[in-house]
């Protein structure tokens, strides 16, 4: 009997700590994803606000792409650049045709670092397909990378 009621509290106990990992994991899903939102959907991507780009993005945050079959990258300050020069042409903030929108594929979350994967639209329309990589520094996430493929331009309409 002793072994059947600690065989039980054994149970419970793991199915106790295992219910709490999973809704702790998910609500740092939730946030990760409202993060990915405001920081690099409607700061960075839609609006090109720099002061929430400093806060979302660390200062050594690299962008990789892939141009001509040739590597690419740049820095957030390169980024920003050309953030600025758009915005001085009037493309900020985006409406429209030209605002982005994101459809969160992914999550992982492993100890301090994660990785996002989604799918941006720009205008209702599937254009880029992005690997956003994100570290937790002092407790709050920091985008570190992103690294992106652009979808063939006959791919379908966000539905």
């Amino acid at each position: 009997m002793k072994k059947i009621i600690a065989l039980s509290f054994l149970l419970f106990s793991s199915t106790l700590v295992s219910s709490y990992a999973t809704c702790d994991s998910t609500t740092e899903q939730e946030a990760l994803k409202q993060f990915v939102n405001e920081y690099y959907i409607d700061a960075l991507a839609n609006n090109a606000d720099f002061a929430k780009i400093d806060q979302g993005f660390h200062t050594d945050f690299m962008l990789f792409g892939v141009r001509n079959d040739e590597l690419w990258t740049w820095t957030l300050e390169q980024w920003k650049d050309n953030l600025k020069t758009k915005k001085e042409n009037g493309e900020f903030p985006r409406r429209g045709k030209n605002k982005f929108s994101a459809d969160i594929v992914s999550v992982d979350i492993n100890g301090l670092l994660a990785v996002v994967k989604l799918k941006l639209y720009r205008g209702g329309k599937y254009v880029f397909i992005d690997y956003l990589t994100l570290y937790k520094l002092d407790g709050n996430w920091k985008l570190i990378s992103k690294t992106y493929h652009k979808v063939a331009q006959d791919t379908n309409k966000k539905s």
